[in-house]
This record gives C-alpha cells, sequence and structure tokens, in this order.
C-alpha cells in the first residue's frame, strides 16, 4: 500500500513517499504467536522537499527500492476463547532490510526500518 512521511514547519516540510508490496510466510509458534520472513518491494519511490517562502524545492526519485523483511505477532485472544470466534486483534513486531537508490547519482541510502503496529483480523 501507500506510504507516506511527511513533517511541516513554518519555513519548509519535506515528504517521503512511496508504493510498498510484501508478500510474507507464517509459521505459527503457539495459539498466540506467529512469526513470518518474506519480501518487499518498493516502487515510485519520491523524496520532496520545500525551503522557505522563496520557493526553493525540490524531488529526488529513486530506483524500484527490493528488501527483506521479518515479523512477529502476538494475538491479544488465543483461538479457543469466545473473544477469539469473531475478531483477532493483536499487536506486531517487524524488522525491514532495504536500500533506496537515486536514480540521477546512483547514490544510496539505507531504508532499515523498525516497527511497531496494531492489527484486527476479522
Amino acid at each position: 500500500g501507500a506510504q507516506k512521511d511527511k513533517t511541516n514547519s513554518t519555513n519548509g516540510e519535506i515528504n517521503f513517499a512511496r508504493s510498498a508490496k510484501e508478500l510474507v510466510g507464517f509459521y505459527s509458534l503457539n495459539p498466540q504467536w506467529r512469526i513470518g520472513a518474506g519480501l518487499r518491494q518498493d516502487s515510485d519511490v519520491k523524496f520532496n522537499w520545500r525551503y522557505d517562502s522563496s520557493g526553493n524545492s525540490g524531488t529526488t526519485e529513486y530506483d524500484n527500492a527490493n528488501g527483506t523483511l521479518l515479523e512477529a505477532q502476538y494475538f491479544f485472544y488465543p483461538p479457543n476463547t469466545k473473544a477469539a470466534h469473531s475478531l483477532q486483534p493483536g499487536v506486531s513486531f517487524r524488522v525491514v532490510q532495504q536500500k533506496f537508490k537515486e536514480k540521477t547519482t546512483g547514490k544510496s541510502y539505507d531504508g532499515n526500518q523498525i516497527g511497531v503496529g496494531l492489527f484486527l483480523y476479522y
């Protein structure tokens, strides 16, 4: 899906946007924990910036970036409980290893990331 990171200030703004696709396989360790590993590709990767009111701005584009990921998921309710029959909420922990390469200069940047998220399967 689409991912955007943006920050604004009184004298400018920056925006990093990309479209991510992931293929992840999971293995259940027990009824509440599962781990997964997979591949990730970011496409249409762009960094936009604007400084001060004079209009200084620019866009840097990057090649499609392939990477790998590891994820652990914890379900709040075991599947054999009454609460688990309709909704499956939980928390996930993930690590992504990736590099972004500028289209014009070929310079590479570290795109590694870690994340904690909430999920809801229904």
